[in-house]
Order: C-alpha cells, then sequence, then structure tokens
C-alpha cells in the first residue's frame, strides 16, 4: 500500500499548529493533492490524516471552551451570592445607623458628635411623595397600560377595530386584557414641593389647594458617619 503523501512544511505535530494553522494547510493540501499525479488511495489516506489533525485540534478548542464556560457558571453563581450577601451586610449597617440615631435622639445628645473614629451628625432625607389613594389622584399624573394577550390574528383583529374606530366590544372578549396604572412621581414631587412652598409663604393669591389623593412625605433625617 502506497504511503500518504504529505508536503514536507505541513509535516509537523499537531499540537504545534493553531487551529487556523491547521485549517489553512488543510486547504493548502487539498489543493496540492487536486495537481499531484498519485493513486487515489494515497488521496483519501493523506486526506484522512490530515482531516485528523485538523479534527483533533478541533476537539482540544471545544475542550478549553467547556472549561471556561464551566468557570464562567460558577462565578455567576458566585456573584450572585456575593451580591446577596453584600445586600445583607448593607441592610444590617443600616439597622445599625438606625439604632445609635434613636439612641442619640433618646438622650439628647447634642450632634455632630465626634468619637475616637467617627464624626456622627444628620442629614436631611430628599422629599419624597406619598400616595394615599390613587384613584383620587388627577388623571394628568397617571399613565394606563393596556396589555393585550392573545393569538396573533386576535391581536390584529383588535389592532385594525381600534384603528377603524369600529365596535371593538366582541374581539375584546376573546382576549386577555391585563391594565397597568403608573404614577408620575416626579411630576407629583415637583408639583407638591410647589404647593407646600406656596403655602408656607402664606402669600395672598399664591396659596394652592393640595393635590388631591398625594401628600409630601414628612421630612426624615439619617445619620451621617464620616
Amino acid at each position: 500500500m502506497n504511503a500518504p503523501v504529505k508536503p514536507e512544511h505541513l509535516a509537523r505535530p499537531a499540537h504545534t499548529a493553531t487551529l487556523y494553522q491547521l485549517a489553512d494547510e488543510y486547504m493548502e493540501g487539498l489543493a496540492i493533492l487536486a495537481d499531484a499525479d498519485v493513486p487515489p488511495e494515497v488521496v483519501f489516506d493523506t486526506l484522512e490524516g490530515m482531516q485528523g489533525e485538523l479534527v483533533d485540534k478541533v476537539d482540544a478548542v471545544m475542550a478549553y471552551a467547556a472549561n471556561l464556560q464551566a468557570l464562567a457558571t460558577v462565578r455567576k453563581a458566585e456573584a450572585e451570592r456575593l451580591a446577596k450577601s453584600a445586600k445583607s451586610l448593607e441592610s444590617k449597617v443600616e439597622g445599625l445607623h438606625t439604632y445609635v440615631q434613636i439612641i442619640l435622639a433618646r438622650t439628647g445628645i447634642k450632634l455632630p458628635l465626634v468619637t475616637g473614629r467617627f464624626t456622627l451628625n444628620l442629614a436631611k432625607n430628599p422629599p419624597s411623595t406619598d400616595v394615599v389613594d390613587e384613584g383620587k389622584l388627577p388623571s394628568l399624573y397617571k399613565t394606563e397600560t393596556v396589555t393585550l394577550s392573545g393569538s396573533p390574528g386576535l391581536c390584529e383583529q383588535v389592532r385594525m377595530a381600534l384603528e377603524q374606530s369600529s365596535d371593538t366590544f366582541g374581539i375584546l372578549a376573546r382576549a386577555a386584557i391585563d391594565s397597568k396604572v403608573t404614577v408620575d412621581k416626579k411630576a407629583l414631587l415637583t408639583d407638591l414641593k410647589t404647593v407646600a412652598a406656596a403655602n408656607e409663604a402664606k402669600q395672598p393669591g399664591d396659596a394652592r389647594d393640595a393635590i388631591p389623593g398625594a401628600r409630601l412625605q414628612p421630612t426624615s433625617y439619617r445619620l451621617t458617619v464620616k
């Protein structure tokens, strides 16, 4: 049996070549064999050997990729665990700060308080909105989002009916509708602060009615540590 033919510059251990190099050499070998005057069985044996090297290298690369994926999965799980741990620690820190703040208020110790390593003081929390009754809130602060679920054909029928101002009751009866109301708390807070400032100034004609269903949260303070 004739020995496989392989150009000398292609004859080297597969482990010394990269996957790209092996692929290039494989394609180059195909071109050389196409022009070479050798028996078909020699061509077959040569291609089989060259392909084997390429497959082995692909296998090695994919094994390396699998190891990296396994490592990424482990690290992702570890990152989630660390994130939960950090959140738990932050919650404990907040609880300790609140505890010290209560004790300082109860004992009447004046702030700022300078200890051996820290300076403690109080800072006013940013104003926030308290929606006490969403139903009474003016519509200009509310946005309603309606989600329609059903078959694509049914959703298309509803869309066309709405565009044509047709009666959609019969169509909607066959669809699942989910409605969600979102409150624009940023705009609400701005207007509540304006109302509070005007009423506090007590200037004639500037006093404004409270916004139904909402109010400013009472002023609160948090402990700061430096």
